[in-house]
């Protein structure tokens, strides 16, 4: 259990001292029951499963998934409930649009190698007109400056 206290802490991003003021313990307290020095007590155990949303399943035996259910689960479900029906609808559309937008930008970043060719070839087509419009560029200025000398010339 003792590993499964310390993977769950590292998987919320929290060192031992902070871990160990949600739970009412100095980061010396916290850190002897991670060590195994201390037991963790079955209060202490309800306190992390309640507050982080753990498995006590997970926690005390190992079996199933770390998490009772996402981390924002919870707290998207309270905001939806204090929601009014009409903006409760809205906040559901925007959600599918925005799932809708993330598929296609994965979907885009997952290109075929047939669609990779292309766009690499497209690229090297660009780069070639560059260097086509520099030799004109050159060759224009070469031009103008033959035209001037002869001008002078003339003059």
């Amino acid at each position: 259990m003792l590993k499964r206290l310390k993977q769950a802490r590292k998987s919320l991003g929290l060192n031992q001292s902070d871990f160990a003021k949600y739970l009412g313990l100095t980061q010396t307290g916290y850190s002897m029951i991670e060590n195994g020095r201390n037991p963790l007590s079955e209060r202490h155990i309800k306190v992390i499963c309640k507050t982080f949303n753990i498995s006590e399943n997970w926690l005390q035996n190992g079996r199933g998934s770390m998490f009772s259910c996402s981390p924002y689960e919870k707290e998207l479900t309270e905001i939806l409930n204090s929601l009014e029906p009409e903006t409760q609808e809205y906040l559901f559309k925007m959600a599918k649009e925005l799932l809708s937008t993330q598929n296609k930008l994965i979907n885009k970043s997952s290109k075929s190698d047939d669609e990779k060719t292309y766009n690499e070839k497209l690229e090297q087509v660009a780069n070639e007109l560059k260097v086509a419009e520099e030799k004109n560029e050159y060759i224009a200025s070469t031009t103008t400056n033959t035209i001037d000398d002869s001008t002078e010339k003339r003059a």
